[in-house]
């Protein structure tokens, strides 16, 4: 799965950061975004390492509620990562 290395348009970035519903729907939308996924290290540290540059970018612009919801699929996909590199899912 290609996760954009962008954030949305300066006027919907600012909207979703500052719109508690809007945050969250945009949440959801790029979890499920991902769909059914096999279990794969190189995938999920891939998919962290764009997390973190969306999360970098977010910060860098201003956009702190984006940065932290970015950060946190970050961490989660990490978290993956290592669960599938030690053998536990």
């Amino acid at each position: 799965m290609e996760v954009r290395n962008k954030l949305p348009i300066k006027p919907i970035a600012e909207f979703i950061d500052t719109t508690p519903k809007a945050l969250n729907g945009f949440r959801l939308s790029l979890f499920n975004s991902r769909g059914v996924h096999g279990c794969s290290v190189g995938e999920e540290l891939k998919l962290a390492d764009k997390y973190r540059e969306l999360r970098e970018t977010a910060k860098a612009n201003g956009f702190r509620r984006l940065s932290e919801m970015y950060g946190g699929f970050e961490e989660e996909h990490r978290k993956d990562a290592k669960q599938y590199a030690s053998g536990s899912e």
